[in-house]
């Protein structure tokens, strides 16, 4: 089965060769940090299919996983997915049962979205709601965009999609960041204020967010046409 999920918030990391290495029995530390290595290309919405020595990674993955490890479910879930192998389902579930923040985050938009699974928008809030409180950021960001919005089965909630927004910008998220400014300039969820969507979006610019350059300009022109039209000896 191929699980389609908008994935581009979640670390790319580089290839190691610690993967190669068969891992040592009982070695908790070892899994974890060559789980934490995966190749970047095992991305559930890459086209791309990994070269031969990502591929031998997923004999490892698999050996790591089958000593209960979460993360390496939740990343062997990715590999599957990417080498056309099936399987990446059930090593979904079994990472999200592990409390996998981000298994639990992909797991949550499928059934929300009712892709390859069938709709459950109240199971998929939850596991939202779980890796957002496990401090997970792009769980944060997503779970905020979702209650900012609401959708068929889950009620709008702007205040707390707002404050999961200011985590997930708060821990390096550039869209969160993005996704304030574009909010205090429209006066969506919050009230209106062009000097905090003017900071957001230069921290977002900060932080790697694309195409927020038009925005900073504009909110800066405004800026300095206000000041302009202001009683002389005023100052904004």
């Amino acid at each position: 089965m191929k699980l389609r999920c908008a994935t581009a918030l979640l670390a790319a990391l580089p290839v190691s060769a610690a993967l190669r290495a068969a891992p040592p029995d009982d070695s908790v530390a070892f899994a974890t940090q060559a789980a934490a290595r995966a190749p970047a290309v095992l991305l559930p919405d890459s086209s791309a299919r990994p070269p031969g020595d990502q591929i031998l990674n997923l004999a490892w993955l698999e050996k790591l996983a089958a000593k209960g490890h979460p993360r390496a479910m939740f990343l062997l879930a990715k590999a599957t997915f990417a080498a056309d192998r099936p399987g990446a389902l059930e090593w979904l579930q079994r990472a999200v049962v592990g409390a996998e923040p981000a298994a639990q985050l992909w797991l949550g938009r499928l059934l929300v979205e009712g892709r390859e699974l069938p709709p459950d928008p109240e199971r998929g809030l939850a596991l939202l709601h779980e890796a957002a409180a496990a401090g997970f950021a792009p769980a944060q960001f997503e779970l905020g965009r979702l209650l900012l919005r609401g959708q068929p089965g889950i009620a709008a909630d702007s205040p707390r999609g707002v404050e999961l927004l200011r985590a997930a910008a708060a821990a390096k998220i550039p869209e969160a960041a993005a996704l304030l400014g574009e909010l205090y300039e429209t006066g969506v969820g919050v009230a209106a204020d062009p000097g905090a969507a003017l900071r957001w979006y230069q921290e977002a610019k900060k932080l790697g967010a694309p195409r927020v350059e038009p925005a900073i300009r504009h909110l800066q022109g405004a800026g300095e046409i206000a000041a302009l039209a202001l009683p002389a000896g005023e100052k904004r």
